[in-house]
């Protein structure tokens, strides 16, 4: 039988296969990337601005393929973020309404409070995205 390593106890995370402990890396960022004032940046809130800024990116960059101007996706952007966010938020006030009961109306605008769905938010971009495309002619 061959003799595996000492394991120390204080690196242990829970794993379904105690041979995979070798292959994981522990990690400890605080979830908050930075204070610009009373803004406070999450790292979470970066890498989805990432994410979008590069779909944005790359969309302009095919849609070049297919003989659409990389300036109306881009313009596209404004329209996939403020759709996105109406979305997640009005599928999270649904789903929550009991939070919100007994509380000011103004609550339901508050994003920066949390509370959005993701579902919410795909079938918001889709109608801002199709709106979009309606208004300005192009294909879908």
């Amino acid at each position: 039988m061959a003799c595996l390593p000492t394991r120390d106890p204080s690196r242990l995370t829970s794993t379904i296969d105690p041979r995979l402990e070798l292959f994981q890396i522990s990690s400890h960022v605080h979830p908050i990337a930075f204070h610009f004032g009373p803004l406070t940046l999450t790292w979470y809130g970066l890498m989805v601005a990432t994410a979008f800024v590069a779909g944005l990116w790359t969309a302009s960059r095919r849609a070049l393929l297919a003989g659409i101007s990389s300036q109306q996706v881009l313009d596209l952007g404004p329209w996939l973020i403020i759709g996105a966010i109406l979305g997640a938020r009005s599928l999270y006030v649904v789903s929550y309404w009991q939070e919100f009961a007994g509380h000011s109306m103004v609550e339901i605008f508050k994003v920066w409070h949390g509370g959005l769905v993701y579902y919410g938010g795909l079938v918001g971009a889709t109608i801002g995205g199709v709106l979009y495309a309606r208004l300005k002619k192009i294909p879908l």
